[in-house]
């Protein structure tokens, strides 16, 4: 913008002054802002964490047939620790355990195994859960 008067300079540049400080605090906050979102959002699973105390009364609860307690277990091996293996475990103990959803998804975990006899159990949960 081309101003002609040396007055009307000082007073756009007086007017453009609390933007100018507005856009300096902006960029001086905005990566830490940001650093906050992307922490946030690399914890997404940090709600499933257990503690070691918490885990033992789960598994005792699970084994004395507590579908959801298998179930959360399941949870947390599989999105929070990357344990298949236990993850798998206790889903199908949640699905022994009569948990209706637990039985659905007992199948889907299984029919992806590479064992022929998971397979085959898979299809026994699939059977169990569509005859809901």
């Amino acid at each position: 913008m081309v101003v002609m008067c040396s007055g009307e300079v000082m007073k756009t540049e007086a007017f453009l002054k609390p933007f100018r400080l507005m856009a300096v605090l902006a960029a001086l906050t905005l990566p830490t802002y940001c650093f906050a979102l992307q922490q946030e959002v690399m914890s997404g699973n940090s709600d499933l964490y257990l503690s070691a105390k918490q885990v033992d009364e789960l598994q005792k609860r699970a084994l004395d047939g507590d579908p959801q307690a298998a179930t959360r277990l399941a949870s947390y091996y599989g999105f929070y620790r990357n344990d298949d293996a236990n993850a798998v475990k206790w889903s199908v103990i949640a699905a022994e355990n009569g948990g209706v959803l637990e039985q659905c998804n007992a199948a889907t975990t299984l029919k992806t195994s590479d064992s022929l006899e998971a397979r085959k159990r898979a299809d026994f949960w699939r059977k169990k859960c569509r005859a809901l």
